[in-house]
């Protein structure tokens, strides 16, 4: 073959990927490499749990957006969290096939957001500002990104979605499930920052992690596509192989952004480390409290009809009773989970008076009280009006009742957002009913200087709910949940790794009680130390299903002292709102001194 062949074979070659790169089968490429690779980052949560991918499984993300329009950004983004969201929230399927993909479409919105700023910080931020204003063709000169640069990229783009996810948590009902940061829940020696930034600085630091990264790969690639590729127009990278001396050498360039997220990372695994020794010691200090944990493992029967509710009567009440027949230790508290027998506990029906008989019965017979779940009636004093409730109910010998009554309740499950003032919604999205919310945190005391701050299903991974009844006094968290609404899918792993931060954020030990699995203690370092079965090397297995019973001791803190977290709440997620005001505004002076240098250009060519 000649030179000449050569040559025109490359050229050839040349001309097909720039048709490539300037045509519609570019775009349909990249929407398909968006949506598989959004689609892979769910692979990260509980149901997969390649949590290790979340340190650079977003780089792709940059990638396919970085050099685009910010309105094309923001659809590839969308696309990208669609998908994304689409894979984790799957498990709604079993509710109602529609439902994943309507909040998909929601949450990604997010993500187009967060995609639609990534060609502004990469243009006025990581870019030399000196070559914004070359020909397109001439910005191959560069050879690299600035140390300063990569650093302030990083924290723009980690700040951005930092605080993007502090707005999804709360806006409207809010949805802090699936943040980033959970994917890191069996990571011991990283999550200990949470007691100071919330589960927020663990998405902060995969960020950073993946934004450093970004750059870096760019230097790579750069390092490897010749001057002359079509690539280098499409996707802007620098070009730092040089010829010196008639020698080809590669101009080295300091990953400041990696070193600097390496530092962050080594940082929170070294308070991780003193944090998991403190309060490991900790953990053995306290008030000894006896849980009778009930798991009856019933199926979903939220419009139970007789002979299934009486079969729930039943279940729970042998389950109870065969803790009291074990000789190791004598339970404190009975606890079943949110809501497994199907009758209000007050209501004036037959199934009702049963469930009153038998816990009444238990109550004597064992001296014991039971903390249950179930729906409480009551009527509102002003206008008469039926109030219901999803409640913890605390009954103890002596007839003295009290309650919990679930603040944070589930839109179009337990009620239907606007509802009251268009009724159409109840019919059309509705479940049947419109729960009340509870008004109060109040711990109930379960024994003796044990008090507990409840939660009732997904009430835990709402960080204010546990955060108001520390601050109220409770020095035990205690979540009761019933996730038989999910039988076959990964939605109970999830919801346990959700709400796991509860326990570092707040250091104080966490109690969970499920109806079918994930029935465990949570010491307060977040590390599971207590289940109803355990595993083949003898480990705890929180994941184990099926009906059964036992009693998990923990020590309860007397007087724990309130966490930075506990005090300050979010003062984190300020910091990151403030950092990316700062970076924003560093960004638009970038952009205004650029649109002066392109002024000055086009009045000395009119001169001339």
């Amino acid at each position: 073959m000649t030179a000449g062949s050569v040559t025109e074979e490359k050229t050839m070659k040349e001309a097909k990927l720039l048709a490539f790169l300037s045509g519609k089968k570019r775009t349909f490429t990249e929407l398909i490499l968006c949506a598989l690779c959004g689609w892979a980052y769910c692979l990260i949560f509980e149901g997969f749990s390649l949590h290790f991918l979340a340190w650079a499984g977003i780089v792709p993300l940059f990638l396919l957006v970085y050099s685009k329009s910010p309105s094309k950004a923001f659809f590839y983004g969308f696309v990208w969290g669609y998908f994304w969201h689409l894979g984790s929230f799957f498990w709604l399927r079993e509710i109602f096939i529609a439902i994943p993909f309507a909040l998909a479409a929601v949450l990604g919105f997010f993500n187009g957001v967060f995609a639609w700023f990534l060609p502004f910080f990469f243009k006025y931020l990581l870019m030399k500002q000196s070559l914004l204003a070359l020909e397109a063709d001439q910005r191959i000169s560069f050879d690299r990104f600035p140390a300063y640069s990569q650093i302030l990229f990083a924290f723009a783009a980690a700040s951005l979605w930092t605080v993007l996810e502090y707005i999804r948590s709360h806006i409207f009902t809010g949805l802090p499930w699936n943040l980033v940061g959970a994917s890191q829940w069996k990571m011991l020696n990283i999550i200990q920052i949470a007691d100071i930034t919330g589960i927020y600085g663990i998405t902060f630091l995969i960020i950073f992690m993946n934004a450093s990264l970004f750059p870096l790969f760019l230097y790579l690639a750069g390092s490897f596509i010749p001057p002359s590729s079509p690539l280098r127009t499409a996707f802007p990278m620098p070009c730092p192989v040089i010829k010196e001396n008639g020698r080809k050498k590669l101009v080295y360039q300091r990953p400041a952004a990696l070193l600097l997220a390496l530092a962050f990372i080594a940082a929170s695994s070294s308070y991780s480390s003193v944090s998991l020794q403190k309060y490991s010691r900790k953990s053995q200090e306290g008030i000894l409290f006896h849980a009778g944990i009930v798991q009856p493992d019933l199926s979903q029967r939220r419009h139970g009809g007789d002979d299934s509710t009486k079969e729930a009567i039943a279940v729970c009440t042998a389950l109870s009773e065969a803790l009291f027949r074990r000789n190791d230790a004598k339970p404190h508290t009975v606890i079943w989970p949110e809501t497994a027998v199907p009758c209000p506990f007050n209501a004036a029906m037959e199934n009702s008076s049963l469930l009153r008989q038998e816990l009444y019965r238990m109550i004597q017979k064992y001296d014991t009280p039971f903390l249950f779940g179930a729906i409480r009636l009551d009527k509102n004093a002003g206008n008469n009006e039926l109030l219901i409730y999803n409640s913890a109910l605390l009954w103890e010998n002596g007839n003295k009742l009290s309650s919990f009554d679930k603040v944070h309740i589930v839109p179009f499950g337990e009620f239907v957002p606007y509802g009251e003032k268009f009724p159409i919604l109840n019919r059309l999205v509705g479940m049947g009913r419109n729960l009340n919310r509870g008004t109060h945190f109040t711990p109930l005391e379960l024994h003796k200087k044990v008090k507990a701050g409840i939660s009732i299903c997904y009430e835990d991974v709402f960080t204010y709910v546990s955060r108001n009844h520390v601050l109220n006094g409770a020095n035990l968290l205690l979540t009761i949940t019933n996730d038989a609404w999910y039988p076959t899918s990964y939605e109970p792993s999830q919801h346990f790794a959700n709400s796991l931060f509860r326990a570092v954020e707040y250091r104080l030990p966490f109690l969970r009680v499920g109806n079918m699995d994930y029935s465990a203690l949570i010491a307060p370092t977040g590390q599971v130390i207590q289940a109803l079965a355990t595993k083949e090397d003898s480990s705890p297995d929180p994941a184990f299903r099926g009906r059964k019973s036992g009693i998990l001791s923990v020590m309860v803190p007397e007087k724990p002292r309130l966490t930075f977290y506990a005090k300050y709440r979010d003062i984190f997620t300020g910091i990151c709102f403030f950092l990316l005001i700062l970076l924003l505004a560093t960004a638009l002076l970038n952009y205004k001194s650029f649109k002066n240098i392109l002024l000055e250009s086009f009045q000395k060519k009119e001169e001339k």
